[in-house]
Parts: structure tokens; sequence; C-alpha cells
């Protein structure tokens, strides 16, 4: 199975996931439109970078799937050109540290609010319009 074929399918199931998640905050008549870490303030965030510095991580990786739905989501688009971001186009070690920066200087904001920053410092990169024979 090809590259592509194996991404497309990661997308689909993640999607489905997400899709299952809501559903199930809507059963529990409590909608929730962000949930894990993302769901958090970055006060809450410090907190936890300083009781155990790895709790970054759990945060980090949240943000990273952030990114890779937002990713996936433009990137099945139909008819018109896509704009993904280059998750790698800054270092890892520093997209933790412009997350950590950020929550430092916004303490009542949600993490989810210090990844859309970090998101708009990644790099664009434009790939053609999907059409039915680039399936």
């Amino acid at each position: 199975m090809g590259d592509e074929r194996r991404m497309r399918r990661t997308l689909i199931a993640c999607g489905a996931a997400l899709s299952m998640s809501v559903a199930l905050a809507h059963a529990a008549e409590k909608a929730a439109f962000t949930a894990g870490p993302g769901a958090t303030t970055c006060a809450q965030f410090a907190r936890s970078y300083a009781a155990d510095p790895n709790a970054e991580l759990a945060y980090f990786f949240w943000a990273q799937g952030w990114f890779s739905g937002v990713n996936g989501m433009e990137g099945m688009t139909h008819g018109r050109k896509r704009s993904l971001k280059d998750l790698f186009s800054i270092p890892m070690q520093e997209q933790m540290l412009i997350l950590r920066e950020y929550c430092d200087q916004h303490p009542l904001e949600m993490y989810a609010d210090a990844t859309a920053f970090l998101w708009t410092r990644l790099t664009a990169v434009t790939l053609p319009a999907l059409t039915s024979e680039t399936k």
C-alpha cells in the first residue's frame, strides 16, 4: 500500500474517532468542542510542567494531533488549491518553547489557543487542487 493511501486511511480513521468523540459528548448532554490537554488553561499547563517536565509531552502530542487533523481536513479538499502547514518548518524543541512562552504570557487562555498561535507560525505549503484523477 502506498504512503498516500496509508495517509488517507489514517486521516479517515482520525476523522471517525473525532466524530465519535463529538457524538459521545452530545450523548452526555454536554457539548465539548475541545477535549484533552487543549481544553486546559495555560496556567494548568504551567503547573503540570512545573510538577513534571515530562507532562509537556502529553500537551505537545495533543498539539501535533490538532495540527495533523487540520492539515488532514484541508488535504481532503476538492476543486481548489490546498494550503497545508509544514509541521517540521519549526524544529519540535522550538515549537515546544513557543507554546511554553505563549502560555507564560497568557495564563488564562486555553492551551488550544497556544496551539492555534503556533499554527500561525508554521510555514504554509500550497498543493494543487484534488481532482477525481488524483484520488
